[in-house]
């Protein structure tokens, strides 16, 4: 029974931790894109090609300032490891 009552008191410590992490840093979650973000993402080695470019598409509208279209090509022609570039 004790062990029971522990394993309750534990969930319930748990996800208080998480609550209060997820208030913290919720920010995070709500911020915009910027440039840096864009150019870290990766495409997924299970990902195809066409997720990946509205993944990444979607993700570049949201940034501000709003990017030119040349920039936009740059930036995302440079996320791609070199063995993509045979297939752009």
């Amino acid at each position: 029974m004790v062990y029971a009552v522990d394993q309750y008191y534990d969930k319930k410590k748990w996800k208080d931790l998480v609550d209060v992490f997820i208030r913290q840093y919720k920010f995070n979650m709500d911020m915009s894109p910027d440039r840096l973000i864009l150019q870290v993402m990766e495409k997924d080695n299970k990902e195809f090609i066409r997720e990946y470019t509205q993944k990444w598409g979607e993700a570049a509208v949201q940034v501000n300032p709003s990017l030119l279209e040349k920039g936009m090509i740059n930036l995302f022609a440079n996320t791609f490891k070199a063995t993509y570039f045979e297939y752009l």
